[in-house]
């Protein structure tokens, strides 16, 4: 019996010694675990960009009347050369904020102006009813415009015409800035991998600001502090660590400033984080530029408000400015982000040069991977810096051309 019990005993300690083993092991796994993920992983995801505040219905409905125009103009033997994007421009009323879309169309006969109509009339019917619109405003040439409970969200003109417009000599440049840099470090890799030429905007305060900053330098893309600003309905809406805001003084703004640059090195430029508020407040607006002035960098106006005074405020101070002419993934199914680069594309074809931004999302990443594979012939990507140096050149060059 005794024996018995002393062999128990041992067999209790060994089991009790593995037990120890595999606990130890499961905390080690643990601490591991929560040293290597990434805070996206995490449940504490921060806000990403402040965008209009256009309802979901609203926007869901914009964006299925993207879908049928394109559907529509490519079904009827359209090409998409002759499909020109104009410009996407904010409108606000009633408290909804949305984007007018102006498309110039060229066809070659009447009845297929009349046939592309007719398919977008019955697109738009089938597929979002009779709460939206169709209206021709024009004969000649036709000007359709699609309206959403009065509100105007597309305008099309159909031109029978050879376009006159004078088209750039060389390829249409276009800048892609990626906003909200900081968090997903991995993902941030995709992106530097997609050239040097992509801009990356980089929050303040975020697990990877400055690892991030350094390694896009290293790698010889264009680095921009991606400034926050007070946005509309603050607290709630919270721009993170680093804020500007409106009721700030001089001293305590330049502070800020100087704290939010330390942690971005190498940037070039800004672009606001949210900022609804802050960019239509002038006197806020005056005080921040003319930090930037001061300090040589430039403004890119993210445009996250209709009523934004940043861009021409920045352009009348001397200080190099550019605004956003589209937010490339708004929307996260891919045929959306697809769309919004097709814009883009037709616009810098247009006139020269445009300006989109995106977010870290894998479907962006994965969109422009594409996107930059099969139409990389057709324009030259750029960093932002470019853009502005371009504008610049142009203005110039219409100052002698017109004796200024």
């Amino acid at each position: 019996m005794e024996c018995k019990t002393r062999g128990g005993g041992s067999h209790k300690k060994f089991v009790l010694l593995l037990l120890g083993i595999a606990v130890g092991l499961l905390f080690l796994s643990i601490v591991l675990i929560s040293v290597t993920r990434e805070p996206n992983d995490l449940d504490k995801v921060p806000l990403y960009e402040e965008v209009y505040g256009t309802s979901k219905p609203l926007r869901s409905a914009i964006n299925g009347i993207d879908k049928v125009i394109f559907s529509a103009l490519y079904s009827s033997g359209i090409s998409q050369k002759d499909v020109h994007f104009i410009s996407v421009e904010p409108r606000q009323e009633k408290g909804e904020i949305w984007e007018l879309t102006k498309v110039l169309v060229k066809c070659d006969g009447v009845e297929k102006v009349q046939r592309v109509k007719r398919e977008i009339v019955k697109g738009i019917k089938s597929r979002l009813g009779s709460w939206v619109h169709i209206k021709q405003v024009q004969a000649n040439p036709m000007v359709v415009v699609i309206s959403i409970k009065g509100r105007i969200t597309h305008e099309l003109t159909f031109a029978l015409e050879p376009d006159t417009t004078t088209r750039p000599k060389s390829k249409p440049k276009v800048a892609l800035i990626i906003d909200d840099m900081g968090y997903a470090h991995r993902l941030a890799h995709r992106f530097m991998a997609l050239g040097n030429n992509i801009t990356l905007s980089i929050l303040p305060g975020a697990p990877f600001t400055r690892t991030i900053a350094l390694e896009a330098r290293e790698r010889g893309c264009e680095v921009m502090l991606h400034l926050p600003l007070e946005p509309k309905g603050y607290p709630g809406v919270n721009p993170g660590p680093g804020c500007l805001f409106t009721n700030m003084g001089r001293e305590e703004m330049a502070r800020t400033l100087d704290s939010d640059l330390s942690q971005v090195p190498g940037a070039d430029g800004i672009n606001n984080h949210m900022g609804s508020l802050f960019t239509e407040d002038e006197e806020a607006m005056r005080a921040l530029l003319c930090e930037l002035k001061s300090r040589d960098l430039f403004f890119i106006d993210s445009r996250t408000t209709p009523m934004s005074k940043g861009y021409d405020m920045a352009r009348a101070m001397g200080i190099q400015a550019a605004k956003r002419n589209v937010f490339i993934d708004n929307n996260l199914d891919k045929l959306s982000i697809e769309t919004q680069l097709s814009k883009l594309l037709s616009m810098a074809s247009r006139t020269g040069w445009a300006i989109g931004i995106g977010h870290p999302h894998e479907q962006t990443v994965e969109a422009l991977e594409e996107f930059l594979h099969e139409k990389s012939c057709l324009f030259e990507l750029v960093p932002v810096s470019r853009i502005l140096k371009e504008m610049t050149g142009a203005e110039c060059e219409e100052t002698v051309r017109t004796g200024g």
